[in-house]
């Protein structure tokens, strides 16, 4: 075997990304954005009709509306973390069961308490 020389190029296997699954990552995170959004927009919209149901004052449904935001720093910083240890697919599916249970209290009962919990856990 004859030693290389500088003229001989390296030959470097390099992976290269499946795009469908790119293009599939990037459009579940922009479902999770678009379902992120609209859950912000859908309980502002449903103010009046929420605080008249479970007779709360404009401070008391300002607390639940701000609880959103109290764990957000934090939970931006983590996911951060994890995702260069875990494969998006499997932070994304996570991420979306989570979303689905923090929904599921409210449904069985509608009461400031878990409104809260469940804007504090989304």
């Amino acid at each position: 075997m004859a030693p290389r020389t500088a003229a001989q190029p390296r030959h470097i296997a390099v992976a290269t990304p499946d795009r469908r699954k790119a293009w599939l990552i990037t459009a579940m995170i922009v479902a999770f954005m678009v379902v992120n959004y609209a859950d912000k927009s859908v309980l502002g919209l449903a103010a009046v009709p929420i605080m008249e149901e479970l007779g709360l004052s404009n401070s008391t449904y300002g607390l639940v509306s701000s609880s959103f935001f109290f764990l957000f720093s934090v939970s931006g910083l983590l996911v951060g973390f994890l995702s260069t240890r875990i494969s998006s697919r499997v932070l994304l599916f996570v991420m979306t069961v989570l979303w689905a249970v923090a929904q599921l209290p409210v449904l069985v009962v509608a009461t400031v308490p878990a409104l809260m919990a469940g804007r504090i856990l989304l």
